[in-house]
This record gives C-alpha cells, structure tokens and sequence, in this order.
C-alpha cells in the first residue's frame, strides 16, 4: 500500500506559511523605512538640517537595507517550499497521477 508523502498534499506546510509571512511583514516594514528615510530627507531639505539629512542617509537607511535584505532572503526561500516549486499554487503535480493509479 502506498502512503502519500506529506509534501504531495494540497494543505500549505507550516515552513511555507511562516516563511511567507515573515516575508509579508519584513516587506511591510523595508517599505515603512523606506518612506520615513524619504520623508527625513524631504524635512531636512526643508529644515535646512544637516544632522538629520546625516541620520536620514545613513542610520535609517542601513535598517531599511537589512529589513529589505531579510524580505530577499525568506522570499527566496519560499521558492523551496512545495508551493513554491509548484508556481505559487498549493496543487499537487501528483494527484492526476495517485488518481490514475
């Protein structure tokens, strides 16, 4: 008798759904930081600030730099999930084949 592996299901595995939800969130955040580093910028032109146009190029964008690299990396790894190998979809490339048999 032939016992399906776990990674033939169509449920969403619990690596799959962490990993995309972690990527969800750190998206979230990199385009958060992104818009406050701009908007820093954006006020210190009009402050005449140099002090927070140094805060806003450097500190502020070397977060957003790690959030954006932490997103690149958890959404690569998504590729390596049973969904990702299947396009994004949690059908089973197998099931015709199970169905069949």
């Amino acid at each position: 008798m032939h016992t399906p592996l776990r990674s033939r299901t169509n449920t969403p595995t619990t690596v799959h759904t962490v990993l995309l939800t972690v990527t969800r969130v750190l998206l979230a955040l990199f385009l958060l930081a992104g818009f406050l580093v701009v908007m820093g910028q954006v006020i210190a032109l009009a402050l005449g600030d140099r002090e927070l146009m140094e805060l806003s190029g450097t500190s502020m964008t070397d977060a957003a730099c790690v959030i954006a690299g932490g997103a690149g990396i958890c959404s690569f790894l998504l590729l390596y999930t049973h969904a990702g190998r299947n396009g994004g979809t949690m059908e089973c490339p197998y099931a015709a084949e199970e169905a069949d048999s």
